[in-house]
């Protein structure tokens, strides 16, 4: 479930959870998956959720729920 945010919707993460799938982004992506990483990271908060909400295979892939995540737990 996302949450609309000016008109986009995006599934809204913790810090910490946008810290580690940007972890793991950089860790496990290729260079266009790391190049988005650092824009996250340099990012404000309007921002990070407008890349992470245009970019929901990529959140799918390396956020909180990812195989990623799971086996890192």
């Amino acid at each position: 479930m996302g949450t609309l945010l000016s008109g986009i919707l995006v599934n809204i993460m913790n810090d910490i959870e946008i810290f580690e799938m940007i972890e793991r982004m950089e860790q496990f992506g290729g260079s266009f998956v790391v190049a988005l990483s650092k824009a996250i990271r340099c990012a404000d908060f309007y921002n990070k959720q407008r890349i992470i909400g245009a970019f929901p295979d990529y959140v799918e892939k390396y956020g909180p729920n990812s195989k990623f995540a799971v086996t890192a737990k």
